[in-house]
């Protein structure tokens, strides 16, 4: 066994000499000052070709089921990382991938550290007792390391100062990611209303529907005119979210390359947006993939999973396709009424107030939990309903615009029924009385939905099982740094004139309403997850408050400032949750490790 181990550490030795002395071969690229913004493209390589690669692979750690198969599975995905840094190496020298010799991003002398790291990691992988875990250990944390080493180059090379040179370039084509958008929330709603109709009908099958006509922003072939029409096995649920996200792929493939072409700075950071909005999907859409996949082959848990966990990207969807449609001037979005999002919002309060009926808080923490945020409700709707009202006073006509009427008529439908349930929290002893009411006024608020808008889905279903606080903190995490990064990316990293601070500030907005989601729902599960809970107010909070005040100054002017002094703030904020996320899953790894251990000292 000592021998093949040496034998591997020759071949993997002989291998990175291989490597050197063919990168060496193709000879210096001529590096010259090209209109390009070298910074960002090298950023999207280090966190799609490596971070997220090795992510996985520790998330893989988590559920490995041996560990002789984590090493290798481990080794096949440390190598495909090493050939995507040499390709990289090569294409620098080649001259294959556009450098600015002014902005100092050293790609090669980086990315030729970042392969020593990588090999490092294989030797220690091919090592006779690699499988052990004890070297298991070992090994992850090397990775865990060279996943901080590539978090820090990120910063590093979100902190240099901006380039002199622009881009040369194309018109970026208008709404090409309207049909994209359409075709991943017909598939996404396909899959959830799939998933409730066979719960619906367990054991019985499904009944035939008739077809009807396809709605606008169905896909135009090979799909059902309705989402539930054609419905698949729930083990083939995974694959129907990896057949829609390789049309994510394309699409984004597309916007890199009109980047990259692109000359006119407001167009590059229109494609940028669309660009950043598909990726966002597109890595949820993985994280489900992967989920699913977990799940097995037990169509009960699969098809719980996704009835479950679908809606909220449904709903992002669905609102990003109608700001797109919107935009290129098509008719006929999903809920063109601005009384939509306000029927929405009632809904999830009553699924809140369902949730916290079916806790095992005292009735009487429940009813005026139920009561205070009711009258807390109201009394926002009461707020805008006034605005309204005195808008239409205020008004040459008198007469209210027709988004604004429908919300002004919404406002006054819902009150009565809400005032209705406050009075029954404080009259009733019956709590089945209180579960009742809320269960009407859900169903009185879908069929008024449906009234204003088109499939636009509301259902969320509650999670029985306690919680995972360790891993869903990481999850969540991974969020907010998406966020973070956006912001960074379309607000701080390269601005015009000083009015881009509003986009900086629009996405602290962002992150800070993530934030107060998140804490709602921690509160209502009773914060059983005390440590995400204070890492969020004493840590991201603060930092957060610090920035948007910082910003929201009028004598800070985002022309007069470096991209240093732009990124700063947010930057501490950045390396606080990229710290978090480093420790939440190290914690995964050492438990599922010595989950490895007790398995193997039961045997």
């Amino acid at each position: 066994m000592l021998s093949r181990g040496l034998l591997l550490v020759v071949l993997v030795a002989g291998a990175a000499a291989q490597d050197d002395a063919e990168a060496a071969a193709e000879g210096e690229g001529e590096e010259e000052c090209v209109p390009c913004e070298e910074a960002w493209e090298y950023v999207e390589f280090l966190k799609t070709e490596v971070k997220e690669k090795v992510t996985q692979i520790l998330q893989d750690f988590k559920g490995s089921t041996g560990a002789d198969a984590t090493v290798a599975d481990t080794m096949d995905e440390v190598m495909s990382i090493r050939e995507a840094i040499l390709e990289r190496i090569k294409g620098l020298r080649k001259g294959d991938i556009e450098i600015c010799t002014d902005q100092n991003v050293k790609q090669e002398e980086k990315l030729s550290e970042f392969r020593m790291e990588v090999m490092g990691i294989l030797l220690d992988l091919v090592d006779a007792d690699a499988s052990t875990i004890d070297n298991l250990k070992g090994i992850s944390k090397k990775l865990l390391d060279f996943r901080k080493t590539i978090s820090d180059e990120v910063m590093r090379l979100l902190m240099l100062p901006e380039p002199d040179c622009g881009k040369t370039v194309v018109n970026v084509e208008d709404c090409a990611e309207c049909q994209v958008l359409a075709d991943l929330k017909f598939t996404l709603l396909n899959l959830q209303v799939c998933s409730k109709k066979e719960d619906a009908e367990e054991g019985e099958e499904a009944p035939e529907e008739p077809e009807a006509p396809a709605p606008a922003d169905a896909p135009a072939e090979g799909k059902a005119a309705e989402p539930g029409s054609d419905c698949v096995e729930p083990i083939m649920y995974s694959m129907s979210l990896i057949i829609a996200n390789e049309k994510l792929d394309e699409a984004i493939a597309a916007f890199y390359t009109q980047i990259i072409q692109a000359t006119d700075e407001a167009e590059r950071t229109k494609a940028f947006d669309k660009l950043t909005t598909l990726k966002k999907f597109r890595e949820k859409v993985d994280e489900y993939i992967t989920a699913l996949i977990d799940e097995g082959e037990d169509a009960k848990k699969l098809k719980k999973y996704v009835s479950r966990n679908l809606r909220v990207l449904i709903i992002e969807v669905t609102t990003a396709l109608e700001e797109c449609n919107k935009s290129c001037g098509n008719e006929g979005g999903e809920c063109e009424s601005c009384a939509g999002p306000i029927l929405v919002e009632a809904l999830d309060k009553m699924e809140e107030y369902t949730i916290q009926m079916e806790s095992e808080r005292e009735d009487e923490e429940k009813t005026d939990f139920i009561r205070t945020d009711l009258i807390n409700h109201i009394n926002k709707i009461n707020e805008d309903s006034r605005g309204i009202l005195t808008a239409k006073v205020q008004s040459e006509t008198g007469v209210l615009e027709e988004c604004e009427a429908d919300k002004l008529k919404v406002y006054n439908m819902i009150k009565g029924p809400m005032w209705m349930l406050v009075n029954t929290t404080i009259f009733s002893e019956d709590t089945s009385a209180i579960t009742e009411m809320i269960k009407a006024m859900e169903e009185q608020l879908r069929m008024k939905l449906s009234e204003y808008c088109k499939n636009v889905p509301v259902e969320g279903p509650t999670d029985p099982e306690g919680p995972n606080c360790e891993w869903e903190e990481y999850e969540k995490t991974k969020e907010y740094l998406v966020e973070v990064d956006t912001t960074i990316q379309e607000g701080l990293f390269k601005v015009k004139e000083d009015s881009d601070k509003t986009k900086a500030l629009l996405g602290f907005v962002k992150i800070q309403e993530m934030f107060d989601k998140r804490v709602k729902k921690l509160f209502e599960d009773k914060v059983q997850c005390i440590g995400e809970l204070t890492f969020i107010k004493e840590k991201y909070m603060p930092q957060l408050t610090k920035c948007m005040i910082e910003f929201m100054n009028p004598k800070v002017k985002f022309t007069e400032m470096t991209r240093l002094q732009r990124i700063s703030c947010i930057k501490t904020l950045r390396n606080n949750m990229e710290d978090r996320t480093a420790n939440l899953l190290q914690f995964e790894l050492k438990k599922s490790l010595d989950q490895l251990s007790d398995d193997g000292a039961s045997k």
